[in-house]
C-alpha cells in the first residue's frame, strides 16, 4: 500500500482527494527514500569500480613481471665477456643484452640465439612501463643494434608510487656475486645519479624487482604489488 493510499484511508468518509500538506509530506518522504537509494547505488558502483581497477592492475603487474624475469634470466654478454651484459643499470631503467630463444633470432635452428638488446623504463609522459627490444642487424658476431627497435607498454598507471612517508621504492636493485662465498650476493652501491657505475656493471649477477602499479582512475585504489629476486646464471663466476 502506498503512502497516498494510506493517507486517503485515514480521511473521513465522503471526503475525496488529498490536501496539499499530505502531498508535500509524501514528496518529502519519497525524496528521502530516493536519496538513500541513490547514495547506496553510487557507493556500490564506486566499490565495484575500485575492485575492477585493482584487479586489472594486479594482472598488469604480474604480466609485466613475467616479461622482465623471462628476459633478465637470460642476460648475457654479447661477445663472450668483453662487453658487460648490462649497458645501463638504474633504479627505474635497465638496458641489457639477452639470449632470447626466438625463431627469428636464430639464422638456423642449430645456431645459438643472437643477443637481443632489451630495455625497461617508465615513460613519465604516458605513465607506461615500457619494454623495448632490438635484434642485432648482423647474422653473426660482431653485432650492432642500430635498427628494428620495437616498443611495448606493459602497464599503465603510476609505477611505484610514493608511500605515506613520500619515499618511492626503486624498481630494480642490483647484486654482485660474493667471490668469497660463491652462493652469496652483495648489493651493488649506486653512484651519485642512482645508477650502477660503469666499472661495477660487469659484476652484476643478480637483480631484485619490486614493481607496484596504481591505476589512474578511480582515485584511492590501493596499488597492486609484486616482487621477485633473480640469479642470472649466464653471468655467474664459477671460480
Amino acid at each position: 500500500m502506498t503512502l497516498l493510499q494510506l493517507l486517503r484511508r485515514r480521511r473521513p468518509n465522503g471526503d475525496s482527494g488529498i490536501t496539499l500538506a499530505e502531498l508535500v509530506v509524501a514528496m518529502f518522504v519519497g525524496g528521502i527514500v530516493l536519496s538513500g537509494v541513490t547514495a547506496l547505488s553510487i557507493a556500490v558502483q564506486g566499490s565495484v569500480g575500485k575492485a575492477t581497477a585493482r584487479s586489472s592492475a594486479t594482472s598488469d603487474v604480474r604480466i609485466a613481471l613475467g616479461y622482465m624475469t623471462a628476459r633478465l634470466r637470460v642476460a648475457v654478454s654479447p661477445d663472450g665477456g668483453a662487453t658487460p651484459a648490462f649497458t645501463y643499470a638504474g633504479p627505474d631503467k635497465v638496458v641489457f643484452y639477452a639470449s632470447l630463444s626466438k625463431p627469428s633470432n636464430r639464422p638456423t635452428r642449430w645456431d645459438k640465439p643472437r643477443p637481443v638488446k632489451v630495455e625497461y623504463w617508465v615513460d613519465s609522459g604516458t605513465g607506461c612501463l615500457m619494454q623495448a627490444e632490438t635484434a642485432p642487424t648482423e647474422a653473426a658476431a660482431p653485432y650492432s643494434w642500430t635498427s628494428g627497435r620495437t616498443t611495448t607498454c606493459l602497464a599503465r598507471g603510476t609505477v611505484n608510487p610514493p608511500d605515506s612517508t613520500g619515499t618511492r621504492r626503486p624498481i630494480f636493485t642490483y647484486y654482485a656475486q660474493n667471490v668469497l662465498a660463491m652462493k652469496e650476493f652483495v648489493a651493488v652501491t649506486p653512484d651519485a645519479t642512482g645508477a650502477v657505475a660503469d666499472a661495477a656493471r660487469p659484476s652484476i649477477a643478480s637483480v631484485a624487482i619490486d614493481l607496484s602499479l596504481q591505476p589512474a582512475k578511480p582515485a584511492g585504489v590501493t596499488p597492486a604489488r609484486a616482487q621477485t629476486r633473480l640469479t642470472l646464471p649466464n653471468l655467474l663466476k664459477l671460480s
